[in-house]
């Protein structure tokens, strides 16, 4: 999946998901991934980690790690807000040396085990605000967040081969036809 950031002339692109079902949609992009779940619950897969989520589930998701989440039921809604934005707004600046430490962490997934409820207050706020305050708001969420240890890593890998070579596609068209 390319969002495409650069062809937007965008910083940051957020998406406000109500779903009646997060449905099987394994994908990567080049764009750093902030994903909080707000409704609902199922499994989570961020690279080769597997684990189930819920409501207030917190990852930081660094560029194309394959992931998706699935939900669990039906039968309730689920929510999500997910930020994409790309790294390269934190590259070049001593300033964000703390969120460049921590966005190179995010190339194996981060989970975030006790969020707490003013940054989720903070996250949930952001699809409301002009572009240039949602920026503002995801640098200090950015910054709250490279300093929280309540973390875990984790996909044990970070380097995924995302291009198929002639052999599985051969494979992947022995299948179709």
């Amino acid at each position: 999946q390319d969002i495409s950031l650069d062809s937007t002339n965008r910083a940051l692109m957020v998406y406000q998901l109500a779903e009646e079902r997060f449905v099987p949609f394994w994908h990567f992009h080049p764009e750093i991934e902030l994903t909080l779940i707000t409704a609902g619950n199922g499994v989570r897969f961020v690279g080769d980690h597997v684990s189930t989520y819920s409501a207030g589930d917190l990852v930081l998701i660094g560029k194309n790690i394959p992931h998706q989440w699935v939900s669990s039921s039906i039968s309730m809604e689920n929510k999500a807000i997910v930020l994409h934005f790309s790294s390269k707004l934190f590259d070049h600046y001593a300033e964000f040396e703390k969120i460049h430490r921590l966005l190179h962490l995010a190339k194996k997934g981060i989970w975030y085990t006790l969020a707490k409820v003013p940054l989720i207050k903070q996250i949930e706020a952001i699809p409301d605000l002009p572009p240039a305050l949602q920026v503002s708001q995801l640098i200090q969420v950015l910054n709250h967040l490279s300093a929280d240890k309540d973390r875990q890593i984790l996909s044990k890998a970070s380097d995924f081969n995302l291009s198929p070579n002639k052999k599985q596609i051969a494979r992947i068209e022995t299948v179709i036809n």
